[in-house]
Formats: C-alpha cells, structure tokens, sequence
C-alpha cells in the first residue's frame, strides 16, 4: 500500500531534473533486477505499507486538509531500495535559487 500525493501539473523544472538524472538511472538498473520502464509521475510519497489496508478513510479525512506554508531551501534525489528493509540514499542536494 502506498498513498501519496501527485504533483499535477508539474513543475517544468522537475522534468528538467528528471532528464537530468536519467542517465544515471540506467547505471543504477545494473545494480538492480530489471523492472519495466515507468513514464515519469512526480509525487510525494506520504506513507507505505507491506500489510494490505483500506486506507480510504484515511485519504477522505484528510482531503480538504492544507498544512501549513514552509519554504524549500534544497531539493534532494533520494534513492530508495525497497524490500524486507526499505533504506533511502540521498544521492544529491542542490541549493535552490542559489546554484
């Protein structure tokens, strides 16, 4: 199970920053088992889940909801390796507005 929220429309700088990485992405399937190419969907992942759940109470509970206003001072690629033991890699952090 996995809820998230999509980023609709996205930023033209994110698919920037995707094209940017997809050359190490191919580096990065080496190291892993091949899986089918997905087309790009900008999200932020909110929770994930390995027992199956119904979650719809949840996601209606918070639908009308808006969190408070913070400002990004860095974006990070993360590398997440799911599994038995999820773990997630920082590969980058970037300034923003700052190079």
């Amino acid at each position: 199970m996995r809820l998230f929220v999509a980023i609709t429309p996205p930023p033209a700088a994110l698919g920037e920053l995707e094209a940017a990485v997809a050359p190490v992405r191919g580096q990065w399937s080496e190291l892993r088992p091949s899986r089918p190419s997905r087309p790009f969907r900008p999200h932020l992942t909110l929770a994930r889940g390995r027992i199956p759940a119904d979650a719809r109470a949840l996601v209606r509970a918070l639908s009308g909801y808006q969190g408070p206003s913070w400002t990004a001072d860095r974006r990070h690629l993360i590398h997440s390796r799911l599994g038995q033991q999820p773990r997630y890699a920082t590969v980058g952090s970037w300034a923003i507005g700052g190079g």
